[in-house]
């Protein structure tokens, strides 16, 4: 149902699809040895090698604990709300066996990691069929949400950041950063001693990531902790199978791969892949 005052988009649909798919596959601008070198070094992450992970069901109702409740329904068609208010016997038992057999197999549902992205007005007082005046909205199946907060917990060993470190992690904010910054100024000026700030946009964070050199990282990380690769093979599995459609005016365009995305669920990693 369109909501009031709701401005319409009126664009070929294909033509959106068309935009987003090249920004979400950008060429990489990294030296092509270099990525040649990284895709064989994580040659050896695929299904070949991997061995079954457990997970339980304390794992699964922290997940669901953690799950905003929504209306909103994605690829699968159910919403948060839906699941939320399932009885305690279907968590127990289909709902826990459906993530059981992910994670024993390392199979990807059909269909699971499949996004719609639902384009929006930047600004209203501009034109509405000027693709440069639309931000994509990013809708992720609530089974899929689910799954990345339970893959999550797995990778908990390696999810380390440095103590100033706020974006990406749990009860950390802007506030926090913008405090340590003016505590750290107030106390140089005290003492008469100067200080020099730089600032670093990541731009795009989440639409522009190599996802290759992350799983290079996460190997690397997990061979020093003596870790099974199965939850970085599980990953990348995941993602390999990352596709989305345009949803605009009810209408669906055609499936897209996308290459260099990282949904925000496991926006941890966007950190651990920039700062490491």
């Amino acid at each position: 149902m369109k909501k009031k005052n709701e401005i319409l988009i009126d664009i070929d649909i294909d033509k959106i699809r068309d935009y987003y798919s090249s920004i979400f596959n950008k060429p990489l601008i990294v030296d092509k040895k270099f990525i040649n070198h990284i895709n064989e070094q994580i040659a050896n992450l695929n299904h070949d090698n991997y061995s079954s992970i457990d997970i339980n069901i304390n794992e699964l109702q922290l997940a669901l604990k953690e799950t905003s409740i929504s209306n909103v329904i994605g690829n699968d068609g159910v919403s948060s709300n839906m699941l939320l208010n399932c009885n305690d016997n279907f968590i127990n038992s289909k709902l826990i066996f459906f993530y059981k057999y992910i994670f024993k197999y390392g199979v990807i549902p059909k269909g699971l990691n499949i996004t719609h992205i639902r384009p929006i007005l930047k600004d209203k007082s501009l034109s509405c069929n000027d693709l440069n005046n639309l931000r994509p909205i990013s809708i992720l199946n609530v089974l899929a949400q689910i799954f990345e907060r339970l893959l999550g917990y797995s990778l908990n060993e390696i999810k380390k950041t440095h103590q100033n470190q706020f974006g990406y992690k749990s009860r950390t904010s802007c506030t926090h950063a913008l405090f340590i910054f003016k505590e750290t100024i107030i106390k140089h000026l005290d003492v008469n001693k100067s200080i020099i700030a730089i600032k670093l946009d990541a731009v795009k964070a989440f639409d522009l990531q190599w996802r290759e050199a992350l799983f290079y990282k996460l190997m690397n990380e997990n061979l020093k902790l003596n870790n099974s690769m199965s939850k970085v093979i599980l990953l990348r599995i995941y993602y390999d199978s990352l596709e989305s459609m345009i949803l605009n005016n009810k209408k669906f365009s055609r499936l897209f791969k996308l290459f260099v995305v990282l949904n925000k669920e496991v926006c941890y990693l966007v950190a651990y892949l920039t700062f490491l």
